[in-house]
């Protein structure tokens, strides 16, 4: 049963959908594919994370790079992936490292990159354990906050984050920080049926003590409209929210949140979830009102603010008309959407700001280095998986954008730049066709007749709206991309479809020209910074009255992250581990071969897998070579020293190494026996020098006895 999928002996993809099968029943979730890991998703806790499990994988990853001999190969793992990551970032020259963590959601993205961050703090925290600490810690905070069940998977991330590990040149861990992208706010304030909203509101009702709960004015979970509305209450996996409230609160102590601050922010979430039980009555010739309830005394004490400015800023607007100042009336509707934006501005600041608490952590000082060499770093990227469900707005349309990216990503590092190079330094080479998505990242990005460019131009074009959308990227876009799709129902329902790399998906428009615009109101930002509450005034700090200012619409901001993260990956040598989900009903022991099957023909996994098998992972310049294993042979030529160096092992289908232009090319095999056999030839030599000095010193000491 092959550990790595080039060593089939059929390389197709039934063959791999088998053997992927086996090591499946056999709880062997991991397996090579050359360099890209393949993880199954069990849906069950395993025994192989354990600390001697752990220990085997630290000491086979220190002898490798002392380049001693392997007795026994350990089989492919993630914290093999991490520990190949941690070497290569320690080598001369030393490079800057990624980990790239892809898979649909629920194929176990968020669990695969918590075991990486556990395998690399552990391997520094003999000298960094604090610090290694409150790493690990931040992680049940994100979760709490920004994780949520969906309808296919229980602890969905619904937020993209690349956590990036500084470490210095001896290894030892310097600091970190986290980038998120794109928390999705609109699930704050509905979820589909069998969906919860985040998974904080559920452990603060059911773990908090009952005086805090008569603090906060806080019932049972089912008393929320933001909570009942899917009447799905539990998490479905076994997570107890109680027991996850302990956790919570012990992260936020972890990573130096004192009492205070820890009771700030809860006091926040309870507010979101008051806000949220507010309606509205209009009278005629009064606007609206607010209903009577207990939920408006309580959250006017929750945000500091007075519950008659609190209802003027959810029930009238100012307009400007010349050079005046006009107060109006909303409308019921108005007045609901005026609450539920409020109450997500809310928790994304809060949300932000303990991303931001989390970094301050994790920060570290130029005096906290103990050698002049510039730290390099690890970044783990954790985004979320595609996306495909009954309705899709524009959080899924965002989401899969990233993907998309990300593919395009492997596609450049894994297919494109591998073949290139041996094109260019003339190594035989036959050219294997890869999934390319180039076409589609160009449909979303191209102006101004791209997906985003037209979105954006509705956003700010007088009565700019759904449906025109929708009929200009049926008008501009069908002609120039084959990846988008309008039937004319579709067009009259203002819906759309992208034919993704992986699979098409129907996208509603309604609701996009209003989330793309990303602002809340300036007089209801005025009524949040006056708030009497510290800690709430805090979060936002400063207002922008300027009427020419045009704000920053989402889709721009997340073009602009996310173009910075790639900007970022491609300085780095990366990692890829590509997690697949066994089966869509997230139970154990069940094998569904055709999802398996889209899942590996969508990433490109028998492509890279036939790469990889007629590839060489190592290479190095000439003059590297030969200043590294010169000491092996008597020939100065490169041709005759790589004819001597595979003499060492016995021929075989595919050419140990070979000579390009400017490179050599490897087989990791042969590069392992050239480490060994230099090592033992160093280690020799400098017991001959040793011996020598020893000598010497003993004649010195000798002759001057002697005069």
């Amino acid at each position: 049963m092959a550990d790595d999928l080039t060593a089939l002996v059929e390389l197709h993809e039934a063959s791999i959908v088998a053997s992927l099968h086996t090591r499946f029943l056999q709880q062997r979730i991991y397996t090579s594919t050359g360099a890209v890991l393949i993880a199954m998703n069990p849906f069950e806790p395993l025994n192989l994370y354990d600390e001697s499990t752990k220990g085997s994988y630290m000491h086979v990853g220190r002898k490798r790079a002392r380049g001693e001999r392997i007795e026994k190969a350990l089989p492919p793992h993630i914290y093999a992936i991490a520990d190949r990551a941690f070497r290569a970032m320690r080598c001369v020259p030393a490079m800057d490292q990624s980990i790239l963590v892809s898979g649909e959601s629920g194929a176990g993205k968020t669990e695969t990159t918590k075991c990486i961050l556990n395998y690399l703090t552990a391997l520094t925290s003999e000298t960094t354990s604090d610090l290694a600490h409150r790493v690990l810690e931040s992680n049940p905070i994100l979760e709490a906050f920004g994780n949520a069940r969906t309808n296919r998977n229980n602890n969905s991330s619904r937020f993209g984050k690349f956590i990036r590990l500084e470490f210095e040149s001896v290894g030892s861990l310097l600091g970190g920080s986290i980038s998120t992208y794109l928390l999705e706010r609109v699930r704050l304030v509905s979820q589909a049926t069998g969906e919860r909203n985040y998974h904080i509101f559920y452990e603060l009702l059911r773990g908090a003590s009952s005086k805090e709960l008569t603090q906060l004015g806080l019932t049972r979970v089912e008393d929320y409209k933001y909570l009942n509305q899917s009447q799905c209450y539990n998490r479905q996996d076994g997570i107890d929210d109680a027991q996850q409230y302990k956790k919570t609160r012990y992260a936020m102590q972890a990573i130096g949140m004192d009492q205070n601050e820890q009771r700030e922010v809860l006091q926040l979430v309870a507010a979101v979830l008051h806000l949220g039980n507010i309606e509205f009555t209009r009278k005629e010739n009064e606007g609206c009102r607010f209903q009577k309830s207990n939920s408006v005394s309580t959250l006017s004490q929750l945000l500091g603010i007075n519950s008659s400015t609190i209802e003027r800023g959810l029930t009238t607007k100012r307009i400007k008309a010349g050079g005046d100042l006009i107060t109006t009336a909303l409308t019921e509707l108005e007045s609901c959407l005026t609450r539920d934006v409020v109450a997500k501005t809310i928790y994304a600041r809060v949300f932000d700001w303990l991303v931001e608490r989390i970094n301050e952590s994790m920060r570290y000082s130029t005096s906290a280095r103990r050698t002049l060499t510039p730290p390099c770093f690890i970044g783990v990227v954790d985004i979320f998986g595609f996306e495909i469900f009954a309705t899709n707005s524009l959080e899924q349309l965002c989401i899969n954008f990233a993907n998309e990216k990300l593919q395009q990503l492997f596609g450049q590092f894994v297919f494109e730049m591998e073949q290139i190079e041996y094109m260019k330094e003339d190594i035989p080479w036959t050219f294997v066709n890869y999934p390319n998505n180039d076409a589609c990242v160009t449909m979303f990005e191209s102006r101004p007749f791209g997906v985003f460019s037209l979105l954006d131009e509705q956003c700010v074009v007088p009565r700019g709206n759904d449906t025109q959308l929708t009929a200009k990227y049926n008008d501009a876009l069908l002609k120039r991309h084959k990846h988008m799709t309008i039937s004319k129902l579709q067009k009259a329902k203002s819906q759309f479809t992208i034919l993704h790399y992986a699979g098409p998906v129907v996208y509603s428009a309604i609701g996009f020209c209003e989330k793309n615009k990303d602002n809340i109101r300036t007089d209801v930002l005025e009524f949040l910074q006056k708030s009497t509450n510290p800690f709430l005034a805090s979060l936002f700090p400063t207002i922008s009255d300027a009427p020419n200012v045009r704000s920053t619409s989402l889709t721009a901001k997340f073009q602009v992250q996310l173009s910075s993260l790639l900007s970022i990956l491609k300085s780095t040598a990366p990692h890829f581990v590509r997690c697949i989900k066994p089966n869509d009903e997230l139970r154990p022991g069940i094998f569904n071969s055709e999802r398996v099957a889209e899942q590996l023909r969508c990433s490109g996994i028998l492509e890279a897998a036939t790469i990889a098998r007629s590839g060489y992972p190592i290479r190095m310049p000439h003059g590297q070579f030969i200043q590294n294993y010169s000491c092996l042979t008597h020939f100065t030529s490169i041709q005759k020293m790589a004819s001597e160096f595979a003499s060492f092992l016995p021929p075989q289908r595919l050419l140990w190494l070979q000579v390009g232009r400017t490179k050599i090319f490897m087989l990791e095999s042969l590069h392992h026996l050239l480490v060994g056999l230099r090592r033992i030839r160093t280690q020799a030599a400098q017991r001959t020098i040793s011996q020598s000095l020893v000598k010497f010193i003993h004649r010195r000491r000798w002759r001057v006895r002697k005069q």
